[in-house]
C-alpha cells in the first residue's frame, strides 16, 4: 500500500511504527518454513518456530510455536532441541549447554 509499516515486537506488545514503507519479515534462529509458506510484510516470528500452514501466520508469533492448518500450539522442547541439534551438526556446530538452557527459558514463556 506504500504506507508506513507497523509491527509487533512480541505477541503482547502494541503495534509500533517502523518509519519505513518497505520492511520484510523477521524470523528467529532455528525457525523453519514449509515450501510455499506465505509471510506478510512486517511479520515477526520468534526463535524455533515451525510454519507449515496454507495461510500466512499471525503477524507476531512468540518463540517455539508449531503452526499448521490445525492451529498454533507450543513446539515440544525435546522435539525442538533434537531438530536444532541435527541442523547444527550438519553445519559442524554444537548445541552448547548454555544455548540449550537459554532455549529452555524461551520455552517456559
Amino acid at each position: 500500500t506504500y504506507s508506513e509499516i507497523t509491527m509487533r515486537v512480541t505477541p503482547s506488545s502494541p503495534r509500533e511504527r517502523t518509519g519505513r514503507t518497505f520492511v520484510g519479515s523477521f524470523l528467529g534462529d532455528h525457525t523453519k518454513t514449509a515450501i510455499g509458506t506465505r509471510i506478510m510484510t512486517g511479520t515477526s516470528i520468534g526463535t524455533g518456530c515451525m510454519l507449515a500452514a496454507s495461510t500466512p501466520p499471525a503477524a507476531c508469533l512468540g518463540p517455539l510455536r508449531w503452526c499448521t492448518d490445525d492451529g498454533d500450539r507450543a513446539y515440544r522442547l525435546d522435539k525442538f532441541l533434537a531438530s536444532a541439534r541435527g541442523a547444527m551438526d550438519r553445519r559442524g556446530q554444537v548445541l552448547t549447554p548454555a544455548l540449550e538452557a537459554r532455549l529452555a527459558v524461551l520455552a517456559e514463556g
